[in-house]
């Protein structure tokens, strides 16, 4: 496969940051049948939630992440009509 889309919502991004750290392993071990683009599409409900991802270490799966994937990550708040000051 050459396109990898993960649809998330909420804390159901947990399983999908184990699954780019595999990817991300497995890139460095240059293992072959890996994606080429990666899209994370991330909904949460209100734009607080969007602090999970500062629990993740994201020096330890983007640092070198190999210039050969392509990751893409795009977030939506669903319920806030205005960001919050």
């Amino acid at each position: 496969y050459e396109n990898l889309i993960l649809v998330a919502g909420g804390i159901g991004i947990s399983p999908f940051i184990a699954i780019l750290r595999d990817i991300l392993h497995r890139a460095t071990e240059k293992r072959t049948c890996l994606p080429k683009n990666i899209l994370l599409v991330w909904s949460v409900k209100k734009s607080k939630e969007l602090s999970l991802l500062s629990t993740v270490d994201v020096t330890c799966i983007c640092s070198s992440f190999p210039i050969t994937l392509n990751l893409e990550v795009q977030t939506y708040v669903t319920q806030e009509s205005e960001p919050p000051m």
